[in-house]
């Protein structure tokens, strides 16, 4: 007599790989502005939880900062460290560990832009020091992650490669294109997890509402709140914020060559937008005090034909049969979707 014996086998999720997470703190901060349209730093829950869907046990953070002055010691230095100091503790507090770099004030001509010094220097002597100790002193972790699209990284991820130790470069863009390193492309998800949501919409909610203001919404004006200066092309004009979180460019002549009051709110009308630097920028909507008939001559629909890279898409305008090459985020693109493109002039 043969008896069928059936059991329902629980599902196991393979372990996940022990590693060390090395982070650029100010790069990445620069990549969630890319990506989702605020300039936000990451926490130690954020990192440990974007990693763990890719297999990545993060069982030791280091973080690298700028939490002390170089050159002048300004007020507004001061200001900036004393952040930098709280968030520093933050990460502490968490379980993660600190690599203290320091912090120049080159602010010129009522722009604020503070210089990190030593920080990708300190992160790359960590990589070094933690690949060491997994492969000669027993560390528990088995590779190492570094947080950073900063290619002067690369020498210290070669040097723990030729120690036997795996190094996976994570970053939300220019990473796929450099050769002689693993890499992880990060998207929306894995950076709203790391440093978190800003605002009604963010990421590819974001981009699609700046295309509903320049494509549908140019007839009327809107109030904007004056953040601060922002450079682009060369030129610094001014930041604005609409309430929904998105954000718009105004030129400093519409307020007589000035910098506005932060704070101030003033109503503008949706002009165009401004795409910025590949791999730098978030799109802005360009702001004026006249409406408009009609959207911006630059702006044209295109339907997505094909992806050919991680962040390339290929597309055409409406009746043409020539493709064009498209520099895309890795998510919220797909084959058939509908976008606002702008022509740049001799391209």
């Amino acid at each position: 007599m043969i008896t069928k014996i059936s059991a329902t086998i629980p599902h196991r999720a393979p372990p996940c790989l022990p590693v060390v997470v090395i982070v650029d703190a100010q790069n990445v901060r620069g990549q969630a502005r890319e990506v989702l349209g605020s300039p936000r730093l990451p926490t130690v829950p954020g990192i440990r939880t974007a990693l763990q869907p890719f297999g990545f046990d993060a069982v030791e953070i280091y973080v690298g900062i700028g939490t002390r002055a170089a050159g002048s010691n300004s007020q507004a230095l001061h200001r900036e460290i004393g952040k930098n100091l709280e968030y520093a503790r933050s990460i502490t507090k968490d379980g993660g560990r600190i690599l203290n770099g320091a912090l120049r004030d080159n602010s010129s001509g009522g722009l604020r832009n503070f210089e990190e010094k030593l920080v990708d220097v300190l992160c790359g002597i960590q990589v070094a020091r933690s690949a060491y100790a997994i492969r000669h002193e027993g560390h528990p972790a088995r590779a190492i992650v570094i947080l950073s699209k900063d290619m002067d990284l690369d020498p210290a991820a070669h040097f723990s490669e030729h120690l036997a130790v795996p190094v996976v470069t994570a970053a939300t863009s220019v990473i796929n294109n450099r050769p002689g390193i693993r890499w992880l492309l990060l998207g929306e998800q894995e950076m709203l997890s790391m440093v978190g949501r800003d605002g009604q919409y963010c990421g590819s909610s974001r981009r699609n509402e700046i295309a509903e203001y320049a494509w549908k919404r140019y007839g009327r004006n809107y109030d904007w709140q004056v953040l601060n200066p922002e450079r682009r092309h060369g030129r610094v004009d001014v930041l604005l914020r609409h309430a929904s979180g998105v954000a718009g460019l105004a030129s400093s002549r519409l307020f007589g060559n000035r910098q506005p009051p932060r704070g101030q709110v003033v109503r503008l009308h949706p002009t165009g937008v401004d795409l910025g630097e590949r791999g730098k920028d978030f799109p802005l909507l360009e702001l004026g005090v006249d409406g408009m008939a009609s959207p911006c001559s630059t702006l044209r629909t295109a339907t997505v034909t094909a992806r050919i890279s991680p962040t390339t898409a290929e597309a055409c305008f409406p009746g043409s049969t020539d493709p064009i090459n498209i520099d895309i985020p890795r998510d919220g693109i797909l084959v058939g979707a509908t976008l606002l493109v702008k022509q740049v002039q001799g391209r």
